[in-house]
């Protein structure tokens, strides 16, 4: 266990184990974006959301990626040893309506519908994965089925 993925107490020197560290982690994430934890989450949710706000210019993998930090976004809080503060809960609300008014659905699972089966995604819950974004690169539109 390397010491970046626990956290020392003072109190009693013992070490725990942070279990969205270890979730980042075993997702693949980069360095910067396991030790900025849920709060580097919630910035890079929100610089994605300006980003398309600006019109989406890339790509539908690009486009998964990007709504694949949402999800690790809500995977982390679901892990999380203490509740996010409301502060943090707040910024991810504010961010969700934001990219609620700039996206459109898109009919289904864009990472298709028997990967949205295994993770158990659904539209209520999961409602990033089935949307799309209504000003696009013609790229996207295309890959997406659309003119």
């Amino acid at each position: 266990m390397s010491l970046s993925s626990t956290r020392r107490f003072a109190s009693n020197g013992s070490t725990a184990v942070d279990p969205v560290q270890t979730l980042l982690r075993a997702r693949g994430c980069p360095e910067r974006i396991v030790e900025g934890g849920i709060s580097g989450l919630v910035e890079d949710w929100e610089q994605v959301v300006a980003h398309i706000a600006a019109g989406y210019k890339l790509g539908l993998d690009d486009w998964l990626n990007d709504m694949d930090v949402r999800q690790i976004l809500a995977d982390s809080l679901a892990l999380a040893t203490t509740a996010a503060p409301k502060k943090l809960m707040t910024r991810i609300r504010a961010a969700d309506e934001k990219l609620k008014e700039l996206v459109a659905p898109a009919g289904r699972c864009l990472w298709g519908d028997g990967l949205a089966k295994r993770n158990g995604w659904t539209l209520e819950k999961n409602w990033w994965y089935f949307m799309r974004p209504r000003q696009a690169a013609a790229d996207l539109l295309q890959d997406l089925g659309h003119k």
